[in-house]
C-alpha cells in the first residue's frame, strides 16, 4: 500500500528550515553519544559535570540531556548552530548530512493566494504576450533572484510549471528544509498540501519514521474510510529522478490484509 505520509509542520519565516527538536536531533547523533561531553562543550551547556553524576554513566541519556539543555538555554538553537559544533568537533560528515536534511533546500511554500506572469513566444521563439494566472497558498516555489527571503517581490517560479513566476514579499512566503521539501513534494494538491503544513507537529513525528516503524493508516473501500494497523517497508520516491518521500507501508491489520493499491513492486 503506497502512503503519502503528510507530516509537515509551518517552518518558520527567518530561512532557518525545520526547528530543532530533541528526538530528531537526538536518532541523528546516537551513534556519536560516547563523545557528549565534547560536543556539550562547543554548544556551551554549562552544568555538563551534572549530567554525568545524573545519567548513571549511559552515554545516550547524556546526549538526550545535553540537547534538552542546550535547546532550553542556549542562545538561538539552530540546525544550522548545531552542524557548526559538529563541524568544530570534526564531525563533517554528521553535519553535511544533517544541513541537507534540516536546513533549508532552496524551495519555499507560498502562504497566500497569489497571481503570477506567464510568458508565452511565437513560433520563431520570440516572447509574445504575458498573461496571469492564480497561483494557489501551498504552491512550491524556487527563488530565482540572488536576493533574500526578505527582500521585496524577490522572483520565484512555480516547482512544476517554470514558466510561471511569482513576485513575493517576505511574509507571503516560508522557506522549506530539505525534509519538509521532500514530504510536500509528494502531495499533488497545493490546498490540502497547505493544510497539511498548519498542522502543528506533523513534521516532528513524520521525520522519525523509519522502515520497520508501525502506524496507523486510513484506506478507502467502498467511498468508505477505514483505520487499520500497517508497518513501513520502504521511504523514498516511487518515480525515477524525483526527490519526493513517500511511504510504502504493509497492512498488518488481518481484516484488511490485502486491500492495499500496489504489491510493492517500485516502477
Amino acid at each position: 500500500y503506497v502512503l503519502h505520509l503528510n507530516f509537515v509542520r509551518a517552518g518558520n519565516h527567518e530561512n532557518q528550515g525545520m526547528e530543532v527538536t530533541v528526538e530528531i536531533a537526538l536518532e541523528e547523533l546516537k551513534h556519536i553519544c560516547s563523545q557528549w561531553i565534547l560536543l556539550g562543550h562547543y554548544l556551551q551547556v554549562k552544568d555538563l559535570n551534572s549530567i554525568a553524576a545524573n545519567c548513571a554513566e549511559n552515554d545516550e541519556h547524556c546526549l538526550k540531556e545535553v540537547l534538552k539543555d542546550w535547546l532550553k538555554n542556549g542562545k538561538d538553537p539552530s540546525w544550522k548552530l548545531l552542524c557548526s559544533s559538529l563541524e568544530a568537533c570534526g564531525w563533517l560528515a554528521e553535519a553535511k548530512r544533517i544541513r541537507e536534511k534540516y536546513t533549508t533546500s532552496g524551495v519555499s511554500i507560498l502562504m497566500k493566494d497569489m497571481k503570477g506572469e506567464t510568458a508565452s513566444f511565437g513560433v520563431l521563439g520570440i516572447w509574445s504576450k504575458k498573461s496571469l494566472v492564480e497561483v494557489p497558498r501551498g504552491e512550491l516555489l524556487k527563488q530565482v533572484e540572488p536576493k533574500g527571503i526578505g527582500e521585496r517581490a524577490t522572483v520565484y517560479l512555480v516547482t512544476w510549471n517554470e514558466a510561471i513566476t511569482v513576485r513575493c514579499e517576505a511574509g507571503d512566503v516560508t522557506p522549506l528544509s530539505g525534509v519538509q521539501c521532500a514530504l510536500l513534494m509528494a502531495i499533488p494538491n497545493p490546498m490540502e498540501r497547505f493544510a497539511i503544513l498548519m498542522t502543528d507537529g506533523w513534521l516532528d513525528w513524520g521525520a522519525t519514521v523509519k522502515a520497520g516503524d508501525s502506524v496507523n493508516i486510513r484506506i478507502m473501500m467502498m467511498d468508505q474510510a477505514h483505520c487499520c494497523e500497517a508497518r513501513v517497508l520502504y521511504i523514498g520516491s516511487v518515480t525515477q529522478g524525483q526527490t519526493d518521500t513517500i511511504f510504502g507501508v504493509e497492512i498488518t491489520d488481518s481484516k484488511y490484509y490485502g486491500c492495499g493499491n500496489t504489491d510493492g513492486t517500485l516502477h
